[in-house]
């Protein structure tokens, strides 16, 4: 171990043991990335990308592992989750739902209807206060780990460079911290229970935030009945979870 890497352990030890995210480590520089396609006037056409202290992407490293051998202990995560997940990947995803028409159209009679979902904006709407009870709640995260996760997550300030232009410090009170390994696994955590409120008769699967659901009938009208109805549950799921 490095003369550097031996203050940098203890430091990080000092954080877990108290449960405190550095103040610094939640500042992050956006820089406004055109898309490549729209108006360069229109804000709509650029991606902020999100410019974070190299410690804070090492400190959320190590949280993730934690979270993730808690979950992969208890096998937590739901397996129609495709995104940010080992040996899965948007092919996978992809793989599922090609396979699954083919054997509905081979069963019954040809008869498939879907829909697929992609949320807006969904990293940046989660509400913090939520995401804490459900990693509480539904995936038993407690004691110091949480206290760090609240940490983590609140009270971060971003400013946006453009040039050699730099704004004043903005307050984030909502969202899943981007730019760092943490987001993605937090999103899908706080996404996964969504299975309570699809019915048996509806399939679908997640890649992060986007979503398909699909049904099988031999009667068309039955399966647009059916997904609309689904349609309007996630509706009001999406509005009760922020999203």
């Amino acid at each position: 171990m490095t003369n550097l890497a031996i203050p940098i352990a203890l430091m990080f030890t000092l954080f877990f043991s108290t449960g405190i995210y550095p103040s610094e480590f939640k500042e992050a520089i956006v820089l406004p990335l055109y898309k490549g396609k729209g108006s360069k006037s229109d804000p709509n056409s650029y991606r902020p990308i999100s410019i974070l202290c190299t410690l804070n992407k090492i400190l959320e490293g190590i949280i993730h592992a934690r979270i993730l051998t808690h979950l992969q202990l208890y096998d937590l995560l739901s397996q129609q989750q495709h995104g940010f997940r080992k040996n899965r990947s948007c092919f996978t995803a992809l793989l599922k739902f090609t396979q699954d028409i083919f054997c509905f159209i081979c069963v019954s009679s040809g008869r498939v209807v879907a829909i697929l979902i992609d949320l807006r904006k969904a990293f940046d709407t989660v509400p913090h206060d939520k995401l804490i009870i459900k990693l509480r709640d539904k995936y038993g995260i407690t004691g110091y780990l949480l206290k760090f996760i609240c940490n983590y997550l609140y009270d971060r300030k971003y400013s946006i460079k453009l040039g050699d232009f730099l704004s004043k410090e903005y307050t984030v009170y909502s969202s899943v911290p981007q730019g760092g390994i943490l987001a993605p696994l937090l999103f899908i955590l706080y996404i996964d229970n969504i299975y309570e409120i699809i019915c048996k008769e509806i399939h679908y699967i997640l890649y992060t935030d986007d979503l398909v659901i699909y049904v099988s009938d031999s009667c068309l009208k039955n399966a647009v009945k059916l997904l609309e109805s689904c349609l309007h549950d996630l509706n009001n799921w999406f509005m009760l979870n922020g999203l």
